[in-house]
């Protein structure tokens, strides 16, 4: 019973990732393209930026995001637990 609402649970995801894709757009033209920032450049972009947030918000506003932020990591830990595990299945039939 488990087995088949992994499977079908498999099938819903593979089927919103089905039409979640858009066409990919014909890649060329990177021959003159600008190259992106050093490593170090956009770290410090970053750094800076982030200063600029910490400023304008409120320590409870800051507590909220880092709350969504733990909230997002332990769901897409548990997709990723889930996913393993219907590998896991797969591999044994």
């Amino acid at each position: 019973m488990m087995e088949k609402r992994l499977r079908r649970q498999m099938e819903k995801n593979k089927s919103a990732l089905a039409k979640s894709r858009a066409p990919m757009p014909e890649l060329g033209g990177f021959d003159n393209a600008p190259l992106p920032p050093t490593k170090s450049s956009a770290s410090v972009h970053s750094e800076a930026q982030q200063l600029n947030l910490e400023q304008e918000l409120s320590p409870e506003q800051i507590q909220m995001f880092e709350k969504e932020n733990q909230d997002m990591l332990k769901h897409y830990e548990s997709t990723l637990d889930q996913v393993r595990y219907a590998g896991q299945l797969l591999r044994l039939e």
